[in-house]
């Protein structure tokens, strides 16, 4: 594994409302940050109103965070790759490494055949709109330009942490400890080994049609078309006729005994598989969200 990546942080998700997404979340039982704008996404001195809203979780060592970013892109101020993979419907937009040394992860990345990145620094006060509350962002970003593979990655490198440790952010009425894998499908396992050697610099394990890396306490699944429909598509058919979802992505809980009926209160549809309970894509932002206890 690159010595620059610290592991896998957060993830973020493709909005084409953030209203709708906010609510989404809540009624899958987590706590959802206020607004937030962005500039790459098209907010903040653009003038568009690109940004975010976070489900934030505890983080599983002290170099990262921990957490789900719910992202739109303005179409008309976002910068172009920003707005090229915000604008292609609700899912997984990108998956993002806590890094340190981001230049050099730049530079081992290009060397590799990737396209280059832009270095975007972010440091601003944020207050609150619901409690006042007034704390520090501070971090650094590596910013795709141009595709790079069959979804997109970048490093942050956080300059302050405070911001994402806040107590009343990290404790969800679902139980919600932390996101610990996500999974996503490919048309080409092969060349997918080949992109992720070059992001991770070591070859990833490989399970059947699975492909495989796992830094910590969190996981990447790659999983080939056969094996998405063999583990998702038929067993969730009854729920999401429409069956367009083509990433999971699996939330720790303290313990799931208060799930059912908080989700059946909310109007959402799930089921039991295993030691999993499955939410379907059209209820969870376009992404399947399988709940398990932590202790698994």
């Amino acid at each position: 594994m690159r010595p620059q990546i610290n592991g896998l942080d957060h993830l973020m998700l493709a909005s084409a409302s953030l209203t709708e997404a906010k609510n989404t979340f809540q009624r899958l039982g987590f706590t959802v940050t206020p607004y937030r704008t962005n500039e790459p996404m098209g907010g903040g001195k653009t003038g568009g109103r690109g940004g975010n809203h976070l489900v934030m979780m505890t983080p599983t060592n002290d170099r990262m965070a921990n957490y789900l970013e719910l992202a739109y892109a303005d179409p008309d101020h976002a910068a172009p790759f920003m707005k090229d993979i915000l604008g292609k419907g609700r899912g997984l937009a990108m998956l993002v490494h806590s890094g340190e040394n981001l230049q050099q992860l730049n530079e081992a990345w290009q060397s590799e055949g990737l396209p280059p990145c832009s270095l975007y620094e972010l440091n601003t006060d944020f207050t609150d709109p619901e409690t006042g509350v007034t704390d520090k962002i501070h971090f650094e970003v590596l910013v795709p330009t141009e595709n790079q593979g069959p979804f997109a990655v970048n490093a942050c490198q956080y300059l302050e942490r405070e911001h994402y440790l806040r107590k009343d952010w990290l404790e969800h009425p679902n139980g919600a400890r932390h996101w610990s894998c996500v999974q996503t499908v490919v048309d080409d396992l092969a060349s997918c080994e080949t992109f992720l050697k070059q992001v991770y610099g070591a070859e990833p394990s490989r399970s059947g049609e699975t492909l495989i890396i796992e830094h910590g306490a969190q996981r990447l699944e790659v999983f080939s078309k056969s094996k998405w429909k063999e583990t998702y598509t038929e067993l969730l058919t009854k729920l999401d006729t429409h069956r367009s979802a083509d990433t999971a992505v699996t939330i720790a809980c303290e313990d799931l005994s208060r799930l059912p009926k908080l989700l059946d209160q909310s109007g959402v549809q799930w089921l039991k598989n295993s030691s999993q309970i499955l939410v379907p894509a059209c209820d969870a932002g376009g992404v399947v969200m399988a709940f398990e206890g932590s202790n698994k």
